[in-house]
């Protein structure tokens, strides 16, 4: 697939990403693609996190930091962390760079809330709130209201 001056290999691009809704691989590569002047604002120059969906959302999903080997025009983050462990981070900031971890099964896009090169430095604050088995949405809206009160009293 040629996006603009890069030739990005999609692999399988008939292989069902979403079976419910009859959508591949392709599909979501292209999805995000149109998608790609307002999500990479969001990317640009954060050390991207992997979590891969290979066989498609009904499949199982694993987690990796480590980017793969990869082409030139995705961006890498090396990250020491306390416990002496270190990695280095995929950069997405270009739609082939977003194309190209979508094609490696990253539905979810997840980065880090700083960017290169102050990765120690926080930009935003995220408050993930989920259901879950056990923790229905009732229970999500009230742990959403208590944070907004908190929030209120911080300034924030």
């Amino acid at each position: 697939m040629r996006i603009g001056r890069r030739e990005v290999r999609i692999s399988n691009p008939d292989k069902l990403f979403f079976p419910a809704r009859g959508l591949t691989k392709g599909d979501v590569v292209s999805y995000y693609l149109d998608l790609a002047d307002c999500a990479l604002p969001h990317l640009r120059r954060r050390p991207f996190h992997m979590k891969r969906y290979p066989n498609g959302v009904d499949g199982e999903f694993f987690h990796q930091k480590r980017v793969p080997p990869h082409p030139d025009y995705v961006g890498e983050q090396p990250v020491s962390f306390p416990s002496g462990h270190s990695t280095v981070f995929a950069v997405v900031d270009n739609p082939a760079a977003l194309a190209w971890v979508i094609n490696l099964g990253c539905i979810e896009l997840h980065t880090w809330h700083s960017r290169v090169p102050e990765i120690e430095r926080p930009d935003y604050l995220l408050i993930d709130l989920d259901p879950s088995e056990g923790n229905p949405w009732e229970h999500v809206r009230l742990i959403a209201l208590v944070a907004r009160e908190v929030m209120d009293e911080l300034g924030l």
